[in-house]
């Protein structure tokens, strides 16, 4: 376990339960933006990776097949 772990495994044992179920609820938070935020990356990932298909010359191609 490296020092950062340590330290922080000795402050959440100095904790009350309630005070742990805040950091715990706190930690699920920043697991769910980081989550959130890797998905909004590869959503503008995948729009711009397909924005070359938005052309007339590819419209009229496609409305016709």
């Amino acid at each position: 376990m490296n020092a950062t772990r340590q330290i922080a495994s000795r402050m959440l044992d100095e904790l009350s339960d309630e005070m742990v179920s805040h950091v715990i609820s706190y930690i699920h938070s920043i697991k769910r933006d980081d989550q959130n935020e890797v998905f909004k990356e590869l959503a503008n990932a995948s729009m711009s990776s397909t924005d070359f298909w938005d052309n007339p010359i590819d419209d009229e191609v496609w409305n016709n097949a």
